[in-house]
């Protein structure tokens, strides 16, 4: 898949209720193995948040020479990308073990609460013309 958009974000179930959900990206359920890929601003209408396999390995190649385009992992210091480079995502050998409070809420009350699901809101749109 060759992509043109302002950005690509890799994130998981668990980083889908983050960026990728701000940039159009899908809410999926912690349980579910599964990888997201969420183009930002892309330049053509048919290029929509794909979700994979959390088997699959992922590479991300700039494909067109000068251009200044960086590599920012959850938020941190990014690194530039040079012509030709790859970035290799794919699933770690080992998961990483996640520690919760026990007191902890349902996941979906969680989001009810989070994105003011069910919330009655009230738009007034006024024209001048």
């Amino acid at each position: 898949m060759a992509d043109r958009a302002d950005g690509l974000i890799v994130s998981t179930p668990t980083g889908s209720t983050a960026y990728s959900m701000a940039a159009g990206g899908p809410i999926l359920h912690p349980d579910i193995q599964a990888l997201i890929l969420t183009p930002i601003c892309p330049y053509t209408l048919g290029q929509r948040p794909l979700v994979l396999a959390d088997t699959a390995k992922i590479e991300v190649m700039l494909q067109t020479p000068n251009e200044h385009v960086l590599v920012t992992l959850d938020g941190q210091v990014g690194i530039t990308l040079g012509y030709r480079e790859v970035v290799e995502i794919q699933r770690a050998a080992k998961p990483i073990r996640l520690i919760r409070p026990m007191q902890r809420d349902h996941y979906f009350r969680i989001l009810r609460t989070k994105l003011k699901w069910g919330d009655t809101v009230h738009t007034r749109v006024d024209s001048a013309c």
